[in-house]
């Protein structure tokens, strides 16, 4: 690796992953990498001080994390120590592709100029050898494992919330399971993301009759509008509090798609996919295959008009409708024109196919009443308990 590329930074768009991808990189031995999240108290403040207010709401919150994440672990810019900044731009042909400008101005604001700032996904295989040899392999492995686990505690949480003889064993498997997950990350195998597949799979089925009369709210949109607290205000964690279960789609399906669009991290893509296919089987949380996508999706929005990270919002809305679950939060982010054609756009047409669904957009921005948003969730979870009460 090179002198002036000896650090890389990338700052990520889930709290929820980012443990396990660290893991797999400590694995690797890649303490030259670092993922930034979370750090939200000043993170939209620093970003709108240096990025136009009508920007996406995500290249927003990027700049702010990236000069947070410098600030906090004193990452010197000095003789090339941080080499490069590589950014998660996961809308293609969308606005996401001004974050690195936007990132670069936004640090020579705060007088941490010097570094190279890129789209992460613009980085070859070549570049990614050069920081660690199976990079895309390992982080592919973190980002699987972690929505593992994810899928688990949106499973187990309300159950274990509502209290209760059986919530004690409950929480205690899901503290078993995530060690296990973390050292399977670490380890980056893919044996042993299937292996923890299994443990939780059995672990799920377990609790199925007791978590089967919760009720549930599906969550679609964006890849960052679901994913990141900082920008969604933690929504899952508030629909876990209505005492409902957040089903939510697989972050690693979501990345994947879009770097097969993109044309880039086939090896990242391609281990992903790889893993993938063992939990669309007679899995407790099953994943559409990409054919169940597209066929809902081509009914309702045309393949040329499809980009950016919301490309997987009909899909996923209709998957969810077929498996009964019809009350969706959408979420959304300020600017962010992919969701405005693949979300909000496609709202009618699928309303029309599945006329029981009910939808409350969300979207978030710097200026979002967090007051409005928690009362239309709550609104929606309301139907859901009504729902499920009918049932």
């Amino acid at each position: 690796m090179t002198e002036n590329n000896r650090n890389l930074l990338i700052p990520v768009f889930s709290d929820f992953h980012a443990p396990f991808m660290r893991a797999s990189l400590k694995g690797a031995g890649c303490d030259f990498v670092s993922l930034a999240s979370g750090a939200y108290d000043r993170t939209a403040a620093l970003g709108l001080a240096h990025v136009n207010n009508d920007a996406c709401f995500s290249t927003i919150i990027t700049a702010g994390r990236t000069i947070m994440a410098m600030e906090g672990e004193r990452l010197s810019v000095d003789g090339g120590h941080l080499g490069v900044c590589a950014l998660p731009c996961l809308c293609p042909d969308c606005r996401s592709r001004d974050a690195p400008w936007f990132t670069h101005r936004a640090l020579e604001g705060e007088a941490l100029g010097g570094v190279r700032v890129l789209d992460l996904l613009d980085l070859d295989e070549d570049f990614c050898d050069d920081v660690c040899a199976d990079l895309p392999e390992r982080l592919a492995c973190g980002l699987v494992v972690g929505d593992i686990i994810l899928q688990l505690e949106n499973y187990l949480v309300p159950l274990i919330c509502k209290g209760g003889s059986s919530s004690g064993k409950a929480s205690s498997e899901l503290a078993r399971c995530r060690a296990e997950a973390i050292y399977a990350a670490e380890l980056g195998e893919k044996d042993a993301v299937r292996r923890v597949a299994e443990q939780v799979d059995a672990c799920a089925r377990r609790h199925l009759d007791e978590v089967s009369c919760l009720p549930e709210i599906g969550v679609v949109g964006s890849y960052p509008a679901i994913f990141d607290r900082g920008i969604n205000d933690g929504l899952i964690a508030k629909i876990r509090d209505e005492g409902c279960r957040a089903v939510v789609p697989f972050a690693s399906q979501l990345l994947a798609t879009i770097c097969r669009g993109r044309g880039v991290w086939p090896r990242f893509a391609g281990a992903i996919e790889e893993m993938l296919a063992f939990l669309q089987g007679d899995y407790y949380a099953p994943i559409p295959t990409n054919e169940e996508h597209s066929d809902i999706q081509d009914q309702v929005l045309p393949a040329d008009v499809a980009t950016g990270s919301s490309i997987l919002v009909p899909g996923y809305i209709g998957l969810f409708a077929r498996r009964g679950v019809l009350d969706i939060a959408y979420a959304g982010t300020f600017a962010c024109m992919s969701g405005h054609v693949g979300g909000s756009g496609v709202l009618r047409a699928i309303k029309k196919r599945y006329p029981e669904l009910s939808v409350a957009p969300l979207e978030y921005d710097a200026g979002t009443s967090s007051v409005n948003q928690l009362n239309r969730l709550k609104l929606l979870a309301s139907v859901a308990r009504e729902r499920r009460a009918i049932r």
